[in-house]
């Protein structure tokens, strides 16, 4: 049962033998709009000849660590990440195995600017060190203030609100210059793309030659016969792409009613839609999980373990605990409500991330105060070598990602990297574009 302030902690198992493993993929050419992709087909071959790497060591960490994380349980704004925030819990496993507990402590913000600040409030009487906002919306703005009063650093993976006006707060994602910048490339050659707006203010240096607001209650199958007339060829000027805005469900209802008018033009989505929700809706709708439906962000998905050399065997190290951890019955789900296991298919590397990081900070603060872990996170620079699954962040800006933003497609193909998976259509995953070599 979801509830608020709740605490949870990686359940300890038993005695953990470090099995090496290889995990297996294979490539198909794919070519979508002129470019080449790859997604992944039945036959199997290794993509990685090292072993991985499961247990992260941080010896310098106080025994009495504590990380919050902020998640939005229910139906609530910012509530697409609750299961993906699981990849937090993987991150104090790998911790674990390598010798240092860290605990962590949970509490839901019921998607409100009161609610985050109540449990950014509560979470600071628990004496925590730093915090994973591991949510996004406008609700998240009072979780962040009250953050800068208490002093706590905060690292957010899937926000991509404004930051600016605080310190020690940190995006771990693109940022929204780039995202909307590799959008502004997919679309390409489109000469007059629409924005359809469907919640939050639209990302600042998106080309778009109109932008459509669609209200939260406006009927959705009557936007897309409006794109479909603006489309036609009998027009002087037809729109010639969509990129679509707003909460990753809003998104999905959106390109279902797209996909039902018959609307074959590029169709662009902004990150929200990377949630396990997005898939989830596109399924509930009928719709179509096509890979000429694209995004932008970073390769944080199971595909990176298509890489060759230490950034695939990164993202295998993470896959081979979040396996591990879902065998055992005893480890529960960030929300203590089920077992590990049934939220194991949409634990996010993301989240994952964003705790390494914070412990990272811990460890060379050799101290819990959160002035010190925040003086020690700013001007970080961290990477696969230090336990993250892709990329680089450096913590001196706001915007800590530090890798490429990557256009992004949807496969409703089965990676294969991961033994469990779900009925409902939310574990689909995204894949970057990778031109063949």
């Amino acid at each position: 049962m979801e509830e608020e302030n709740k605490k949870s902690n990686a359940q300890k198992s038993p005695k953990t033998k470090i099995i090496l493993v290889a995990a297996f993929l294979v490539v198909i050419g794919l070519v979508v709009a002129g470019s080449a992709l790859f997604r992944p087909a039945q036959k199997k071959e290794p993509i990685a000849d090292a072993p991985v790497t499961m247990a992260l060591e941080a010896s310098r960490v106080p025994k009495d660590s504590t990380i919050g994380i902020v998640v939005t349980y229910g139906d609530a704004e910012g509530s697409e990440w609750k299961d993906a925030a699981n990849g937090a819990l993987v991150a104090a496993k790998r911790f674990e195995l390598g010798g240092t507990n860290i605990a962590v402590e949970t509490r839901d913000d019921r998607g409100t600017v009161d609610g985050a600040r109540a449990a950014v409030e509560d979470l600071k009487k628990s004496n925590v060190s730093g915090i994973v906002i591991a949510s996004s919306g406008d609700h998240v703005s009072g979780a962040l203030d009250e953050a800068q009063k208490s002093g706590l650093p905060v690292i957010l993976p899937y926000y991509n609100g404004p930051l600016a006006q605080y310190s020690d707060m940190y995006r771990t994602g693109a940022s929204n210059k780039d995202v909307a910048s590799t959008l502004n490339k997919i679309v390409q050659p489109a000469t007059n793309p629409i924005l359809l707006n469907a919640g939050g203010e639209p990302l600042e240096g998106l080309t778009a030659g109109a932008v459509r607001e669609v209200g939260a209650s406006e009927d959705l199958s009557t936007v897309a016969k409006s794109i479909q007339s603006l489309a036609s060829t009998d027009r002087e000027f037809p729109i010639d792409a969509v990129v679509v805005s707003g909460t990753a469900q809003r998104q999905a209802q959106l390109v279902a009613q797209l996909q039902k008018a018959k609307i074959g033009l590029p169709i662009a989505l902004t990150p929200q839609a990377t949630s396990p929700v997005f898939a989830k809706t596109m399924i509930a709708e009928n719709a179509s999980l096509s890979n000429e439906l694209a995004s932008a962000g970073s390769q944080s998905f199971d595909d990176a373990a298509l890489s060759k050399g230490a950034s695939g065997q990164a993202m295998n190290s993470y896959l081979t605990v979040v396996q591990q951890m879902a065998t055992d019955e005893d480890t529960l789900s960030l929300a203590a409500d089920r077992p590990f296991g049934e939220v194991a298919p949409l634990a996010d590397s993301r989240a994952h991330d964003a705790v390494v990081a914070m412990v990272r900070a811990i460890d060379d603060a050799r101290n819990t105060q959160p002035q010190k872990v925040a003086k020690n996170l700013h001007g970080l620079s961290l990477g696969v070598d230090d336990g993250l699954t892709q990329d680089a962040l450096k913590f001196d800006s706001e915007e800590a990602f530090a890798g490429q933003t990557k256009e992004l497609r949807l496969t409703n193909q089965d990676l294969g990297l991961r033994s469990m998976n779900t009925k409902d259509g939310s574990a689909n995953q995204w894949f970057a574009v990778t031109a063949p070599q």
